[in-house]
C-alpha cells in the first residue's frame, strides 16, 4: 500500500482526506461505524489459516484496510481516535 505522506490518493488531496475523515469521526454514530469495519475488518485477529493459503490472504487483504483506516485515524485526527478508543475499548470493560 502506498505511503500516505508520498503518494496521493484516489480522493483527492491530503487535506480533503483529513477533513473528510474528520467528519467521519466527529461523530458517535461515524466512530461507532468506523470502529465497527476495523474490527470485521480483523484488526485485532489474526489473519493465518492454517488449512488454506487463500483464506490468509483474504482476511490479511481485509486486515490491511482496517490498518489503513487505523493509521490516517491517527495521523489526520488523533484526539477523535482517542476518543473511539475511549467509548469502544476502555467502556466496554467497565
Amino acid at each position: 500500500m502506498p505511503d500516505n505522506k508520498n503518494h496521493p490518493d484516489s480522493t483527492g488531496s491530503f487535506e480533503q482526506r483529513g477533513s473528510d475523515l474528520r467528519s467521519v469521526l466527529s461523530t458517535p454514530q461515524g466512530r461507532r461505524c468506523l470502529w465497527t469495519m476495523m474490527n470485521d475488518f480483523g484488526l485485532y485477529a489474526t489473519s493465518f489459516h492454517a488449512d488454506n493459503a487463500h483464506i490468509t490472504a483474504y482476511r490479511e487483504g481485509l486486515r490491511q484496510a482496517a490498518l489503513s483506516i487505523l493509521r490516517d485515524a491517527q495521523e489526520y485526527c488523533p484526539a477523535l481516535f482517542r476518543l473511539m478508543m475511549d467509548e469502544n475499548v476502555y467502556s466496554s470493560k467497565t
